[in-house]
């Protein structure tokens, strides 16, 4: 993955370098060219906090329903080892089962909720969607407007330098902020 990303970003320094110099030797015209921060953006924009707010609420719930299941499935462990001496081998049975029924639903629980792909991640993507998308025509606005010919992302490309005077970011912000009011 690294490597990957390495490699794409030594592709788009060259093409940058290349596009740049190609106007020196008349071959083409000089492109606009500027970039943002997408993850100063995301975590500066207003829209973010009320989704950062809504998704810990959905995280603390569903992580508390889990500490509720696990606490019940060890009460449940706890109270049959301190009396299995005493029950019958069908009463042992009976709580083997109970056991084993709350270690999967607790098991199940934390599987299709709070795992990578669970519905925890979901609610994350389905309240980061618009918020990236509104990034995105926002910068597409800003390069339509400001006749840029190409924004990077500074969070995704790997280079050495660029001048403060092609970033983009706080113009992005202010603007998602202004339509967000």
């Amino acid at each position: 993955m690294r490597r990957a990303l390495i490699r794409y970003g030594w592709m788009v320094a060259f093409a940058l370098l290349l596009t740049v110099s190609l106007p020196g030797f008349g071959f083409c015209e000089v492109l606009k060219i500027g970039y943002v921060f997408s993850e100063r953006i995301f975590l500066e924009s207003k829209d973010y906090a009320d989704a950062q707010a809504e998704f810990n609420k959905y995280k603390t719930d569903w992580e508390q329903k889990a500490q509720e299941m696990e606490r019940e499935f060890t009460a449940l462990q706890e109270e049959y080892m301190q009396q299995r001496l005493l029950l019958s081998e069908q009463k042992k049975k009976e709580k083997e089962e109970q056991i084993t029924a709350k270690r999967e639903a607790f098991e199940n629980f934390v599987s299709e909720v709070l795992s990578p792909e669970g519905k925890l991640a979901e609610k994350n993507r389905e309240l980061s969607k618009p918020i990236y998308d509104k990034i995105k025509s926002t910068v597409a606005k800003i390069a339509e407007g400001g006749q840029y010919d190409l924004i990077l992302d500074a969070s995704a490309v790997l280079w050495a330098a660029a001048g403060k005077g092609y970033d983009l970011t706080d113009q992005v912000i202010e603007e998602l902020n202004k339509e967000t009011q």
